[in-house]
């Protein structure tokens, strides 16, 4: 669980799309609850040699037939090498075979190219504020097959 965490919060201080002030508001959440959110939803890993932890990511169930993607990380070093495309492949295919007929997530600006290239649309821009900080991100949803 330690791992997930410290990847998680090195994968949000890796987000140049915002400022150090605002990375570094993201990434001072708290480890039970995030730990909770790890455990209590459905979670996946991806590994590399030697079981290294390269991304995390975990969904939920949303609103009546739609899932709730919240959680996805991948270690700045295996950023743009296909670990969050596969991660959200492996979230999309269990909530497909589950039966949900889409998925959404708030996305940060970060985040949001990597879903537009896997058919996800924008709905709404947002700016929620996280301890003291603005964090612009969007509200993302896909209609899945």
């Amino acid at each position: 669980m330690e791992a997930s965490l410290v990847l998680c919060r090195e994968s949000m201080m890796h987000a140049t799309h915002y400022s150090r002030e605002q990375r570094q508001a993201w990434a001072a959440f708290d480890d039970d609850d995030w730990g909770a959110r790890l455990t209590q939803q459905r979670s996946w890993g991806a590994f590399g040699a030697r079981d290294a932890l390269l991304g995390v990511a975990s969904w939920r169930a949303g609103d009546s037939d739609e899932a709730w993607l919240d959680l996805l990380y991948v270690s700045p070093t295996c950023q743009r090498l296909g670990v969050g495309g596969a991660l959200l492949g492996c979230v999309e295919d269990e909530a497909l075979q589950l039966g949900f007929k889409t998925i959404a997530t708030q996305a940060s600006l970060h985040l949001q190219p990597l879903l537009r290239n896997r058919g996800y649309i924008s709905l709404e821009m947002r700016l929620p504020v996280v301890r003291g900080q603005a964090l612009p991100c969007a509200w993302m949803q896909k209609v899945l097959p």
